[in-house]
């Protein structure tokens, strides 16, 4: 699935996709005829993850024969000096840039508008980049004030569709890598990993299908696929809160164990607890304010927090969530989903494509995570999440917490 943000970019994507050409492995290559808007280009392609192509020598030097005096061969590649022979030059320079092996894509971003001599030149230009090679080419018009339909029309009988926008163009050349390489890992992909065998997939279903599961018997259930979760152990008097806390080792966390779905907010989580007076204390509050049933539970090691998350959707059945996790979660609406199941590899890419990744590998000083176990973490939750399909509305581990040591789930509500 392609996602897009409204209908400017619906369209340039469809455009993109539409054209008759394959998209192969590579990058894309761009050629302006203008200095500040190929700047103003790169930025815009910075900012949305979309990478250039790291042309060659020989793809250098051939530009270099056909550029004129004072312009720099590179890629993205600003070709305007002259009028003098444009239309042949910008030709060469974009049949060059399209011949590199580090090239998937061809755009030309330009202003064209119809029944102007020079963007005659540019369009003719562009369709003879075109003709000459297998890769996808696209005309692209940095403005969507200028009126070019009929170079539209025109360039279209050739497969090469004419772009409105400039960011719509380089989000439409996104959305075709994305989906490539959806395409390319899926084929690639190893398997994903194992359950946990026939007997516990069935002995999980006929208790969910009994009804609510409490946060103890929901954290039961991910060990059971593998996901590591903090040692715990249920209570219902401060008697055996406490000799809970002493079979785990203090500090310990303290939660209500009711029926609640969200225990942060009415104040049913105490981490941190480091004595047994204090647990007695916050035990008695607990108690008083939410019932006597309590889940006293193995304190989890510093680290970055992540959300997993597991749905059934009407036509494509489970779908899995990776975010930002904590309260991180609402306020970087930073996550990504992805069909289960998959195997490690493809549990990595995903994970690299959320911002907090950066936090991962350590940032300003701090200890990087287990990425690989992060990565095991989340392809063991998407094989959970289609050996139970039906089962479930849905799936909330929030907060996994990934650290240097190990990555834990520590909270977890399934409905």
């Amino acid at each position: 699935v392609v996602a897009v943000e409204d209908l400017d970019e619906l369209a340039a994507a469809l455009q993109l996709f539409e054209q008759p050409r394959p998209i192969g492995p590579g990058a894309l290559a761009a050629i302006h005829d203008s200095g500040g808007e190929r700047e103003l280009i790169v930025d815009m392609a910075d900012g949305l993850g979309l990478p250039f192509a790291e042309i060659n020598e020989a793809t250098l030097r051939k530009l270099a024969l056909n550029l004129e005096a004072g312009l720099t061969p590179d890629n993205p590649l600003d070709a305007w000096g002259t009028a003098e022979s444009y239309e042949r030059r910008f030709a060469a320079c974009l049949t060059a840039l399209l011949e590199d092996e580090a090239t998937a894509l061809g755009v030309f971003f330009s202003d064209p508008r119809d029944d102007y001599w020079y963007s005659a030149g540019v369009a003719e230009a562009t369709r003879k980049a075109a003709l000459v090679t297998a890769k996808p080419v696209a005309l692209a018009c940095n403005t969507a004030l200028a009126g070019n339909s009929k170079l539209a029309l025109s360039l279209r009988r050739d497969g090469v569709p004419l772009i409105i926008g400039a960011r719509q163009a380089l989000l439409a050349v996104r959305h075709v890598f994305d989906w490539r390489d959806q395409q390319v890992r899926r084929r690639r992909s190893d398997p994903a990993p194992p359950g946990p065998g026939e007997r516990t997939v069935r002995k999980w279903r006929e208790r969910l299908a009994a009804g609510a599961l409490l946060e103890a018997e929901a954290l039961d259930l991910l060990a059971d696929w593998g996901i590591v979760t903090p040692s715990r152990h249920g209570a219902a008097d401060a008697q055996a809160v406490v000799a809970a806390a002493r079979a785990i080792g203090f500090p310990v966390a303290l939660k209500t164990a009711g029926t609640h779905a969200h225990k942060t907010e009415l104040g049913g989580v105490v981490l941190g607890i480091e004595s047994e007076d204090k647990l007695i204390e916050a035990y008695r509050d607990l108690s008083n304010r939410l019932g006597p049933r309590a889940l006293v539970q193995a304190m989890a090691p510093r680290g970055v927090e992540i959300a997993l998350g597991a749905l059934q959707d009407e036509e494509f059945g489970p779908v899995v969530m990776v975010a930002a996790g904590g309260i991180l979660m609402e306020l970087l609406n930073d996550s990504a989903v992805a069909l289960p199941p998959f195997a490690e590899k493809e549990a990595d890419k995903i994970i690299d494509g959320l911002k907090i990744a950066r936090l991962l590998e350590g940032w300003r000083g701090g200890m990087p995570a287990d990425r690989a176990a992060l990565a095991r973490t989340l392809a063991a939750f998407s094989r959970l999440a289609v050996d139970l399909a039906g089962s479930y509305r849905q799936i909330d581990v929030n907060p996994v917490i990934a650290s240097a040591e190990a990555v834990i789930a520590v909270d977890a509500l399934i409905v």
